[in-house]
């Protein structure tokens, strides 16, 4: 496995890459140029199986998505895992080396989530006795505890994941990548199954609601206590949406 974390950042916005290096000055990162939304011809993604008709993604979504295709098939392609990061995380310093162990004594696995978005909850299977446990986070407090975050050295461990929201810092393998496009593509408008309230649709706006729908038939993991933090700040989607994306 390469120790290089992917980073996915617009040739528009270099502010953000260049924040991502300031937040994160020990992780070796290697820059993915995201796909521009705004420069995406819809059609063409349909012709292609990417999306379905019936989709309705936003300009932004579809960017991302794209971004994040086009790096599962270079997983693939090179054959090793890759971790993929988002230019709004903030990764735990030693997030290499630890990465590198938690993932090594799993074996087989297909995708393995460091953080995720704290404003949703994330649903968990402790053990096989132990299923379905759903946890809720405090977003607000966490977002106060980023230089604690930052020192922390307690130990983390691996969960098996069912549900979650956000995919700003994950994992995934050569087979994980490959698992996920046949899964996933073409991405329709199916909701994904919803965490708390069972009558209430998980709208499928963006491609991280198209993954969630497919954890549960995956290897899929989640790190706890985290290794990533994601500030999920809106106005960063409002600044991307007010350029085009």
């Amino acid at each position: 496995m390469t120790a290089l974390v992917n980073v996915i950042n617009l040739d528009r916005t270099p502010h953000r890459l260049h924040k991502f290096v300031g937040n994160n000055p020990s992780i070796p990162i290697r820059r993915f140029p995201a796909i521009d939304g705004a420069l995406l011809d819809r059609d063409e993604l349909i012709r292609d199986g990417i999306i379905q008709r019936s989709n309705r993604y936003s300009k932004n979504a579809l960017g991302n998505l794209m971004s994040h295709v086009m790096l599962w098939r270079k997983c693939i392609s090179d054959g090793t895992p890759y971790h993929i990061a988002e230019d709004d995380a903030l990764l735990h310093p030693d997030f290499t080396d630890r990465a590198f162990a938690m993932l090594a004594s799993l074996g087989l696995w297909d995708i393995c989530y460091w953080g995720w978005n704290f404003d949703w909850p994330v649903r968990v299977n402790l053990s096989s006795i132990v299923r379905n446990v759903v946890m809720k986070f405090d977003q607000d407090d966490l977002r106060q505890q980023i230089q604690l975050f930052r020192r922390s050295e307690a130990s983390s461990a691996l969960v098996r994941l069912d549900s979650c929201a956000g995919i700003a810092c994950y994992s995934i393998s050569p087979r994980g990548a490959a698992n996920l496009l046949e899964r996933c593509l073409p991405v329709g408008m199916t909701p994904a199954r919803p965490i708390i309230k069972p009558r209430v649709k998980w709208l499928n706006t963006a491609l991280d609601v198209e993954m969630s729908r497919h954890h549960s038939e995956l290897l899929s993991f989640a790190c706890l206590p985290p290794l990533a933090f994601v500030l999920n700040d809106n106005s960063t989607y409002a600044e991307r949406a007010s350029q085009g994306a």
